[in-house]
């Protein structure tokens, strides 16, 4: 649900700016501490600066539709599983999604 939900964000973000090719990245390395580390990018607008301070807050939304839930379930989510998720600075949109990596006995 996390991943879907920020690959979703990211089209409908590059959809809505008319993103001349557009394009999102997907990226999983270990972060070390036994994490992994999933990161989503794109090539759209980036987070608007008002928005940024309240993203992950329920009802915080840049979007004409939708309830503004979706970033806080998922940060909610990876809270709930031992790990973080965050919007990294910057003028375009990058989101890491960091989580615990299973041992292997």
């Amino acid at each position: 649900m996390v991943i879907r939900n920020l690959i979703a964000n990211s089209a409908d973000s590059l959809r809505a700016a008319g993103t001349l090719d557009a394009s999102i990245q997907v990226a999983l390395e270990l972060a070390g501490g036994g994490m992994v580390r999933l990161t989503v990018s794109d090539n759209g607008p980036g987070v608007p600066p008002a928005l940024r301070a309240r993203l992950f807050e329920p009802f915080a939304s840049g979007k004409p539709v939708g309830m503004g839930l979706g970033l806080a379930v998922s940060r909610a989510i990876a809270e709930a599983h031992g790990g973080a998720l965050q919007a990294t600075p910057g003028a375009k949109a990058r989101f890491e999604l960091l989580l615990p990596c299973l041992k292997n006995d």
